[in-house]
């Protein structure tokens, strides 16, 4: 499930049809399994790097300071994925950022020996890079010094933080 034209097989729902590939509507590239790609050690070092990229490209927004769980949001998809379909599109594991999938995202780029990376994600999720000014808090509405469990990725509440403490 690298997606995103990486050329490996993506898994399939209980009629057979694919989902997290670039043959779906929805959930085209899923960052969990761009993550485990390197994490699990079972990946082949260029087809991970190439899903790492894809990863970066569609599901970081460095504006909002945030890394989607996955792109786009499920919505009308059929058959039904299961309850992820339920949040709105967006919140949290729907689009949003579900920030523990950020952190694998964070690790598989410091596996990977890329430092740059795995700095700026990890800054991103810095709860204080949302609070550092009245606008930063009025947008994030959780505590700033708490990271959330997930942070919210499409408007009208795009930075919204969720489920701290």
């Amino acid at each position: 499930m690298h997606g995103m034209g990486t050329g490996t097989s993506a898994p399939s729902l209980d009629d057979g049809s694919t989902l997290g590939s670039t043959q779906n509507e929805e959930c085209r590239i899923d960052s969990i399994s761009q993550s485990w790609s390197v994490l699990s050690g079972a990946g082949d070092l260029e087809k991970c790097r190439v899903a790492m990229a894809a990863a970066e490209d569609h599901l970081v927004n460095r504006d909002q300071k945030i890394i989607k769980l996955l792109e786009p949001p499920f919505h009308h998809a059929t058959p039904s994925p299961g309850y992820i379909k339920g949040y709105v599109p967006g919140i949290r594991e729907n689009g949003g950022q579900y920030t523990h999938a950020a952190v694998w995202m964070a690790m598989a780029f410091a596996a990977l020996g890329d430092r740059k990376r795995t700095w700026e994600l990890l800054d991103m999720m810095n709860p204080i890079r949302h609070g550092s000014n009245e606008k930063e808090i009025s947008i994030y509405k959780v505590e700033p010094y708490v990271i959330a469990a997930d942070v919210y990725g499409v408007a009208p509440h795009q930075g919204r933080g969720g489920w701290t403490w």
